[in-house]
């Protein structure tokens, strides 16, 4: 699951810079999260957590007017990320 947030991380950055450049969509990141879902499902790591599971990246503004990209999890990959987080550092 770490693995996951951090190659879906990296998505996001690539996404806020190509917005600052004007050459970055939300479909073309969204469709980049989409193919990492279906490489981490092809290689069957964890299909407990990944197997037909989604994420949705949605757009918002903070109460300062900044936009934020941000990543709507289903279900079960919402439980296994907060599973994740309260176990804190081994």
């Amino acid at each position: 699951m770490a693995l996951f947030i951090d190659d879906l991380h990296r998505i996001l950055q690539t996404h806020a810079a190509g917005k600052l450049a004007d050459s970055s969509t939300l479909a073309q990141a969204q469709e980049q999260v989409d193919e990492l879902l279906a490489r981490y499902n092809g290689i069957a790591a964890a299909p407990e957590i990944f197997l037909g599971q989604s994420v949705q990246l949605k757009e918002g503004v903070d109460r300062s007017g900044v936009s934020h990209t941000v990543p709507i999890f289903s279900a079960r990959l919402k439980q296994s990320l907060v599973a994740m987080l309260g176990q804190g550092p081994g």
